[in-house]
């Protein structure tokens, strides 16, 4: 049996083709329409309220005598001559000897106990050494004195460690 040929159908071969090339045409243009998969809609900014900061004032002890002289540790409790201090999150100094304190400067040894972060702070072992830390910026605030800086130094095998000190600063702004 023989098949009647394209044209005997009422299509050419040529027209076929032409069809085939405008669906495809119109599949391509409307292919672009819309988001693209890579397209991330433009952000709205978001206007928050500015609330300035107030630190919380010192805690002293009561009945404190006239003229004593504080530091603050991450505790925000007021200390004098202090046996232990948090210096950091993952920083504290223990067992502290007190060389000076009264004076523009305030020295203590004893042992610093901290994280080395490696491999990260979550994960590490606490590890203690030789620590000293020094205290200076006497200022008066709140009907007392404090020192308001420190910095504090490990003493490790490889030599002096200087370590990220975060004592609270009373009669200023921020740490």
């Amino acid at each position: 049996m023989r098949h009647p040929e394209p044209e005997a159908q009422g299509l050419s071969i040529r027209g076929a083709k032409g069809t085939l090339a405008l669906l495809l045409a119109a599949a391509v243009a409307t292919a672009g329409c819309g988001a693209s998969a890579g397209a991330r809609p433009v952000p709205k900014p978001v206007t928050v309220a500015v609330v300035p900061y107030k630190q919380a004032p010192p805690q002293l002890p009561p009945g404190r005598p006239a003229g004593a002289l504080y530091v603050l540790d991450l505790t925000n409790i007021g200390h004098v001559r202090p046996a232990t201090l948090a210096f950091a999150s993952d920083g504290k100094l223990l067992d502290l000897q007190w060389s000076s304190w009264g004076g523009s400067v305030a020295v203590a040894h004893g042992t610093a106990l901290l994280r080395t972060c490696k491999p990260d702070c979550a994960r590490s072992p606490l590890v203690s050494y030789p620590g000293t830390v020094k205290l200076s910026g006497l200022k008066s605030c709140d009907n007392a004195r404090f020192y308001t800086a420190s910095s504090v130094v490990a003493g490790t095998k490889s030599g002096p460690w200087r370590l990220a000190s975060f004592m609270r600063n009373p009669c200023g702004s921020g740490l």
